[in-house]
């Protein structure tokens, strides 16, 4: 007898928690999937240096659109010479002392320097188209991962609702069941193997609620927000069941793997940023050769000195002067051929990297359409499934109402369903997934715009 009280009163205790964490999750603030985009697109880490990279990027640019601009130098100076002079004639020392003042302004022009000027603002100009279009993977991939991190949770979320159904069937089959020993219908033992019964399915509700609890913190972290309890998700159409007819119009709109392949070659800013890195690195090797190419600057400059603060012009005390300087590399150790080389390796590795990406992106593709193929017969699967175990379940219940059958036929259609009405859950989630999966490795993910 004492054993029977402590099991009622943990079980009351278990759905004690249970439903307080429902009530909690009820007077929780709820989040659509845009908004938890929003908040990941605002907090990534990730996003933020990629943008900061642009910053970097427009440096370097303007500072290489810099070297068509003359440059401009003033300086000026004050000095003192002193010196002690002894006379002769005369034992007293006297300290004679002079003033100094100059100044001077000048200003030069790279005329010509084997185009290394052009080649380097080429180059700033494919940085700069590089770092946006690293900008705009990372935004896909921040919204990649928040849609699977919330399709996750909601997935969890369902889990919770189906293992509360199958909690409520099993406490009311067990009223039945007590119903049915009153009259001697049913066997007592048959009462306490659906207390068991009833008690094993409250624990795999408290499980389902701490893996959705988890997967809200997973969430949360993910999203760059401190994790909070009154953190809750809105599943608005994503809840609803499949439509076949959905899933037949996706497949058919998809097409052949080599034309999603394609499609990643002309979609996916990453394999793009990769071209654009080929074409810096060639622009490297020319800036490397420009080493051997003559170089021609204009100068062009004034400068004044006088022993006082006055006739600051004048043929007296200033001088403009302007020329031309050529410098023609004859012998410089080795040192451009050797950037020439380098820049090349350079040039090579890239072009390999850009190669091993496109083989990597085929790959993903195709497994992501694997993926989804998968995902779309374990669907339908599962639906079929679930139609049987529904009526397993109804024929066994009344069955065992009539006593044609056993409470073990009953238990077993009853955990049939579950399993089927969860297989259900995971497999429309696992679809849902798979394509967004797909459009991210094709490089399709849409990136909302920020608020």
């Amino acid at each position: 007898m004492a054993r029977r009280f402590s099991r009622h009163l943990a079980s009351a205790i278990l759905l004690t928690a249970v439903l307080s964490s429902a009530a909690i999750a009820q007077s929780a603030k709820q989040y659509t999937l845009e908004q938890c985009i929003q908040t990941g697109l605002a907090n990534n880490a990730g996003l933020r240096r990629s943008v900061q990279n642009i910053d970097r990027a427009a440096a370097v640019k303007r500072q290489a659109f810099g070297g068509f601009l003359p440059s401009l130098n003033a300086n000026g100076s004050w000095t003192r010479s002193s010196k002690e002079a002894v006379r002769t004639i005369s034992p007293t020392a006297t300290l004679t002392s002079k003033d100094s003042y100059s100044y001077s302004i000048g200003s030069s022009l790279t005329l010509f320097d084997g185009l290394a000027n052009i080649h380097t603002a080429d180059r700033s100009v494919l940085g700069m188209q590089s770092a946006e279009m690293g900008v705009a993977r990372s935004k896909q991939s921040t919204v990649f991962l928040v849609q699977q991190d919330f399709y996750n949770a909601l997935r969890l979320q369902q889990l919770v609702k189906v293992n509360q159904s199958n909690h409520e069937r099993s406490k009311k089959q067990l009223e039945r069941i007590k119903e049915l020993n009153a009259v001697g219908s049913v066997p007592l033992a048959d009462v306490y193997r659906q207390q068991v019964q009833v008690g094993q399915d409250e624990l795999r509700l408290l499980q389902a609620q701490n893996s959705y609890e988890d997967a809200l913190i997973d969430l949360q972290t993910l999203l760059g927000v401190k994790p909070d309890a009154e953190f809750d998700i809105d599943p608005g159409d994503s809840a609803a069941p499949l439509d076949a007819g959905e899933v037949a119009s996706y497949r058919s709109g998809l097409g052949s793997t080599d034309k999603l392949a394609l499609e990643a070659m002309r979609s996916r800013s990453d394999f793009l940023a990769a071209d654009v890195a080929v074409r810096s690195t060639e622009k490297s090797v020319s800036i490397a050769r420009a080493g051997h190419y003559p170089s021609l600057t204009a100068s062009a400059g004034y400068a004044w000195s006088n022993i006082e603060l006055k006739n600051f012009t004048g043929e007296d005390y200033g001088t403009f002067s302007y020329g031309l300087q050529l410098s023609v590399p004859l012998f410089n150790g080795f040192a451009v051929s050797s950037a020439v080389q380098l820049a090349e390796v350079d040039r090579m590795n890239a072009e390999t990297d850009k190669l091993e990406l496109q083989r990597s992106i085929s790959g993903s593709v195709q497994k992501a359409y694997n993926a989804v193929t998968l995902a779309e017969k374990n669907l339908e699967i599962s639906n079929r499934t679930l139609t049987s175990a529904q009526e397993d379940q109804r024929i066994a219940n009344e069955r065992y109402t009539l006593g044609a059958g056993t409470l073990l036929d009953l238990i077993v259609a009853n955990t049939n369903l579950t399993a089927a009405q969860s297989d259900v859950v995971n497999a429309t989630f696992d679809y849902r997934i798979a394509r967004k999966a797909l459009e991210y490795q094709v490089g399709t993910t849409p990136i909302p715009t920020e608020r």
